[in-house]
């Protein structure tokens, strides 16, 4: 995990912050979207969320990958955002996800 974080921090630098809009955030969502359904094998929302975070890298515009959690019941996620909004994720205002982790 931090080879991980640690290549998507370089990732990050080398593309700069010129930051992606929700449009263009959501499309590269559905992408990644119609990808996983033709991958054979597993693809959980860490891996999902890095490939939507790499692949806004690719097209030279930035995202924030972020990995959180949340309790009563415990579990934890990964996801994009764009302006500190969740892209492509369920509105849950009654259990919201906190942040552990933004890149």
């Amino acid at each position: 995990m931090r080879l991980t974080l640690s290549i998507a921090r370089r990732v990050q630098w080398l593309v700069g912050r010129r930051p992606a809009s929700r449009a263009h955030a959501e499309l590269v969502i559905a992408a990644r979207d119609w990808a996983a359904a033709r991958f054979p094998g597993r693809s959980a929302c860490l891996e999902a969320s890095l490939a939507a975070f790499l692949l806004t890298a690719l097209t030279g515009r930035a995202v924030d990958w972020c990995i959180g959690c949340r309790f009563s019941p415990a579990e934890s996620h990964a996801w994009i955002e764009t302006g500190q909004r969740p892209v492509g994720e369920p509105d849950t205002p009654d259990r919201p996800f906190h942040v552990t982790i933004r890149i």
